[in-house]
């Protein structure tokens, strides 16, 4: 019993100095993923900026649970192991809640992002929208594209391309005709959905597997202190 209690201890010891540094890298990535969007700020509707600011959150959140859970496992403290525990499980919650939400309206936050975009698009030709126009350049220039669907969606409200989308490059396959032959909005989309996913099954993993070990540990230490 004391064996298997103390395996468990280090182990999970061990888990809770990675997951410190998985804290600080989703709150790292988190911070990045905010930046980007604030980039991209006049194409990204409200609603989107909120996961980078969530990672954030629970970049943060995860950091002090770990640092919990690390004293917990020191010191074999049965209260502090099950906060640990109920910590981890609220995150695994909140984590599935988002990913449920995320699926159910996904398909309104591409109506919205797609929306976004053509509003700013509209607004691009007017020198004084600035804002509009630098999201749209940077956008164009960092995903080798052009447009929401495809470049013709520019002709719409301008009578040409902007150069953002013009391109000269024989070996890039993206540059056709002088000017980049994709639309933004599928790898704009692609872009939000892929960070998401990712980030949610890292932070899933973890909650889940550390609140196994902390409900090991916290049983094992409070079944010790019945026996003495």
């Amino acid at each position: 019993m004391v064996c298997g209690s103390s395996i468990i201890k280090y182990f999970l010891f061990l888990f809770n100095t990675l997951f410190c540094a998985g804290g600080l890298a989703i709150l790292v990535i988190g911070s990045i993923i905010q930046v980007n969007i604030d980039n991209y700020g006049s194409l990204f509707p409200g609603e989107v900026a909120l996961p980078g600011l969530l990672l954030i959150v629970v970049g943060g959140v995860t950091f002090l649970v770990a640092f919990v859970g690390c004293c917990g496992a020191i010191r074999e403290s049965h209260w502090m192991m099950i906060t640990y525990a109920v910590s981890l499980v609220s995150l695994f919650l909140l984590q599935l809640i988002g990913g449920i939400l995320a699926i159910v309206f996904k398909s309104d936050l591409a109506e919205l992002l797609k929306g976004s975009m053509k509003y700013a698009m509209e607004l691009y030709p007017n020198p004084t929208e600035a804002a509009a126009r630098k999201a749209w350049d940077r956008v164009q220039r960092d995903f080798r594209c052009c447009g929401i669907d495809d470049p013709w969606d520019w002709i719409q409200v301008m009578s040409d391309f902007p150069d953002s989308c013009k391109c000269d490059d024989p070996f890039d396959v993206r540059c056709v005709g002088g000017h980049f032959a994709s639309g933004c909005f599928r790898d704009l989309s692609a872009w939000i959905v892929t960070w998401e996913t990712i980030l949610g099954a890292v932070a899933l993993g973890f909650a889940l597997v550390g609140a196994m070990l902390a409900i090991c540990l916290a049983t094992s230490v409070r079944r010790r202190m019945h026996m003495v």
